[in-house]
């Protein structure tokens, strides 16, 4: 696996969920999460991109999986919090 191509693609994979297209950068996700690398912020970021799709259980699937590489990760607890909101409304 070249690193350069990893990182090429998470870039292209944020860039497209920071532009709300989620669709799109759902392809390149998927395709990255198929190495199981342990970045949360991979995991992280489907879990964003789920939760802009309104697919929430898998949103939290992958927030799951940030979280248990890093317990920590500030950004994992702002994913989780906006499922809990979710959860109130439903």
């Amino acid at each position: 696996m070249n690193p350069n191509y990893v990182k090429a693609r998470l870039n292209l994979f944020n860039l497209l969920k920071e532009q709300n297209r989620f669709q799109e950068a759902l392809e390149h996700g998927n395709a990255l999460e198929r190495f199981n690398l342990l970045y949360p912020d991979l995991y992280c970021g489907l879990a964003e991109t789920f939760l802009g799709l309104g697919r929430y259980s898998e949103a939290e699937e992958f927030a799951r999986k940030a979280i248990s590489i890093s317990p920590v990760y500030q950004r994992v607890h702002q994913v989780f919090q906006k499922i809990r909101e979710y959860d109130r409304k439903g």
